[in-house]
């Protein structure tokens, strides 16, 4: 099996010289998770389910899929793909979140944070509403993670961006 990127590269150089094809097949699940530890967990707004709710309308997560995928990829509202037969199941029950920023604006108001006069969310009780955004430091992973910041910056949060080197994890 090889990554998406270097299928991208053979695909190109196989169709351009009429040598073959290569067929993707999506098997890997992107997502990320949220720190939801009470002791843990900064800023404490984080627990609080309309904020994160927020968060996932703010993201685009079509067209950062067609960004680091040249529109090859799926978007899930799940962990479970949509190329598992037992998708439509799981796709009638769970919530999701388009990409709707009014929306998110809704829902940060409902939580007690508002935009300043810089545009960025804060709150009475915690001031501007700056979390971390985490992601692996190298190829594909560092790409998406600052896209995703990217996002959240533009929707008017204060989140800061920390790559960490792949060694930390292995």
């Amino acid at each position: 099996s090889l990554q998406f990127q270097q299928a991208v590269v053979l695909r190109r150089n196989w169709v351009a010289e009429n040598k073959g094809i290569v067929l993707l097949n999506p098997t890997q699940v992107r997502h990320f998770n949220m720190q939801l530890r009470p002791d843990y967990v900064n800023p404490k707004s984080l627990l609080d389910a309309r904020v994160r709710r927020a968060i996932m309308h703010s993201l685009d997560r079509q067209a950062i899929a067609e960004a680091m995928l040249e529109g090859e990829g799926n978007v899930a509202e799940s962990m479970i793909p949509p190329t598992v037969g037992f998708y439509s199941l799981v796709d009638r029950v769970i919530p999701k979140y388009p990409h709707d920023p009014r929306r998110a604006d809704q829902l940060m108001a409902e939580a007690g944070l508002a935009k300043g006069a810089d545009g960025v969310y804060a709150s009475p009780v915690e001031g501007r509403f700056g979390p971390e955004v985490r992601g692996l430091a190298e190829g594909q992973d560092a790409q998406e993670t600052t896209i995703v910041v990217d996002y959240l910056h533009k929707a008017g949060m204060d989140v800061s961006l920390n790559l960490v080197p792949t060694v930390v994890y292995n």
